[in-house]
């Protein structure tokens, strides 16, 4: 059973500082894969929560992913799919009731797939990608990003940079 928490940013704080210049940079910007890097209490969650919302009133999909030591494994794949699946309720994503033995590379390539006929755009926050330490998650989450459809946008949160090779994408303006 999963845990219907991780799917959904947190309640906005009443103390929470306002940074619509930097929701602004985040919905207006060409690139396509966004990190939000600081140290522990830096705001980094309630930034993306703040950006979720902003992208939801716009009328954008946005999917929700927090993260914990727990996903160092298959779950990481099942959790990220599921939260698109959990936005996008009127497509067929019925291939994540067939657990992938060796390789998550079916249900990524089938998440490209999916993701690439759908219409209008859609966000997938992941929260506290720091969490993640698994190599196998790093290499397959390349595969990912290197054919990311045109209509996705990834932002991810971290206390660390990105443990991936993310160089080609931002020389080509996609970070």
């Amino acid at each position: 059973r999963l845990l219907g928490a991780k799917f959904l940013p947190p309640d906005r704080p009443s103390n929470i500082v306002n940074r619509s210049r930097l929701i602004d940079r985040v919905q207006n910007t060409r690139a396509r894969i966004i990190t939000i890097i600081g140290p522990a209490g830096s705001g980094k969650t309630a930034l993306s929560a703040a950006c979720y919302r902003a992208e939801r009133l716009s009328g954008h999909h946005v999917c929700w992913l927090h993260v914990d030591d727990s996903d160092n494994g298959p779950s990481f794949w099942l959790h990220l799919c599921t939260a698109v699946a959990l936005e996008h309720t009127s497509q067929d994503f019925s291939w994540l009731e067939h657990p992938h033995e060796n390789s998550p590379l079916p249900w990524i390539n089938a998440l490209i797939n999916q993701l690439a006929k759908l219409e209008g755009e859609t966000t997938l926050f992941i929260d506290d990608y720091h969490c993640i330490c698994s190599k196998d998650i790093h290499r397959d989450l390349k595969q990912l990003l290197a054919y990311l459809p045109a209509n996705m946008k990834l932002v991810m949160s971290s206390r660390a940079d990105i443990p991936i090779p993310l160089a080609r994408l931002r020389m080509s303006g996609q970070l």
